[in-house]
């Protein structure tokens, strides 16, 4: 990809999901709890989450993408600058 050409872009608006499964491990409780509410109310777990505050905290430090076993991107925008005529 590095020979292809360059095309400039002003704007890419992406969400990026990637799963990770994570064995035989231990957790705080506070973080048990949060998550098993989670899921049970079947809400998501987000940066700067104040209701699940622990769990996304734990989440980010033990799931990491490099982990990952799939990965997809969802592409919701990409704005590239309109050529001037000449």
């Amino acid at each position: 990809m590095s020979n292809q050409k360059k095309v400039k872009v002003d704007e890419l608006i992406v969400t990026v999901t990637y799963t990770v499964s994570l064995l035989e491990f231990e957790m705080p409780e506070g973080v048990h709890r949060e998550i098993i509410k989670a899921l049970d109310e079947g809400d998501k777990i987000i940066l700067n989450s104040l209701l699940y505050c622990n769990a996304q905290e734990w989440l980010a430090e033990n799931c990491k993408e490099s982990e990952s076993m799939e990965w997809e991107a969802e592409i919701y925008d990409i704005i590239t600058p309109k050529k001037e005529k000449q």
